[in-house]
């Protein structure tokens, strides 16, 4: 394996282990704690809603690291690199969905209303799919780096 098909495949896995990282971090550190300090309020949908935006961003910067990488390695393990780009594929695409029709609907909703909280179950359900389509995008670079 050459030198930059090694560069390539660690600045992939460092760029999806930090945007996984951090949607793990927001989902299960930052928005209990922010929830608990503050409750179901105004002021907490928007902290959660800003911070969702500024981690989408983070998220395009380190799929766009990532993906770049991902394209040299296509011509070592074409198999697992197009797997890999799939899933971050569909992970920008997620977010995307999550950043310019779902926050968008919240903020314009009340807290602790039936809408709101309709499409609150609908970001989970989006975002936790992004944050797992991220486990395997690892997932198969850990297997890819172990055959």
């Amino acid at each position: 394996m050459s030198i930059a098909v090694r560069i390539a495949a660690v600045v992939s896995i460092i760029a999806l282990a930090l945007w996984v990282g951090s949607m793990a971090g927001f989902a299960f550190l930052f928005a209990p704690m922010a929830f608990s300090h503050l409750g179901p309020t105004a002021q907490f949908a928007t902290l959660i809603g800003d911070s969702i935006i500024r981690l989408d961003a983070f998220g395009n910067v380190c799929a766009l690291i990532s993906a770049a990488s991902l394209c040299i390695l296509i011509f070592y393990n074409r198999r697992s690199a197009l797997s890999i780009l799939g899933c971050i594929a569909l992970m920008y695409v997620l977010s995307a969905y999550e950043v310019d029709s779902i926050l968008p609907g919240m903020r314009a909703l009340q807290t602790q209303t039936p809408a709101y909280e309709a499409l609150h179950r609908r970001s989970q359900e989006v975002y936790g799919s992004v944050l797992l389509l991220g486990i395997a995008a690892l997932a198969i670079l850990a297997a890819r780096r172990t055959s």
